[in-house]
């Protein structure tokens, strides 16, 4: 039980001490774009969620489909999109129902 638990903590430490390093390789093997692809987008953006423009975005948007990448996103709105599985019909009935609640009928 003891080597477990300190295999658990050099297991971590290592992982915060290349933290940066492992999300670029994760971001490589999962949708083939260089760290430099993903500073070139947050230049573009400007720093900030393509959505609701809050600063530092970390998550990269993708195509479901084709894989490609769509741009960098803040974890709600990336949330959000997975959520409604990209689908501008599901976000189209979001914008109705938040325009006229049902609950508007009542009265």
């Amino acid at each position: 039980m003891r080597d477990k638990v300190r295999w658990a903590f050099i297991k971590k430490r290592w992982y915060q001490a290349h933290k940066v390093q492992e999300l670029e390789n994760a971001r490589r093997r999962k949708y083939k774009i260089e760290p430099e692809e993903i500073e070139a987008l947050l230049t573009i953006q400007g720093h900030k969620c393509a959505i609701c423009r809050s600063p530092n975005p970390i998550d990269v948007d993708h195509c479901h489909q084709s894989n490609r990448v769509r741009g960098m996103l803040c974890k709600p709105c990336n949330k959000v999109l997975g959520t409604v599985k990209d689908s501008p019909i599901i976000l189209q009935a979001f914008i109705q129902y938040l325009a006229s609640p049902p609950c508007t009928l009542l009265t």
